[in-house]
């Protein structure tokens, strides 16, 4: 059984909480997610950046920022 990885892309307010969290895109390729990201939700080349070294967008000003959940489909948890 080989295990599927897909990313979760929440946006969320400033603080990061996750009350506000509010699902906006799931794929199963980091990369194709973020280029789809910044052609319909016009997130920047820098949330890119941070989103794959960080997982998450951080002072950006704007009021709210971006996370990215990495989950596991068929496997086992450790």
């Amino acid at each position: 059984m080989s295990t599927l990885r897909i990313y979760l892309f929440y946006k969320t307010d400033a603080w990061l909480s996750t009350d506000s969290r509010e699902l906006v895109y799931i794929g199963e390729d980091f990369v194709d997610a973020c280029t789809q990201l910044v052609t319909h939700k016009r997130i920047t080349e820098e949330d890119v950046k941070q989103l794959m070294n960080f997982r998450q967008t951080q002072c950006n000003n704007r009021g709210w920022e971006w996370i990215v959940d990495e989950q596991r489909v068929n496997a086992f948890a450790e």
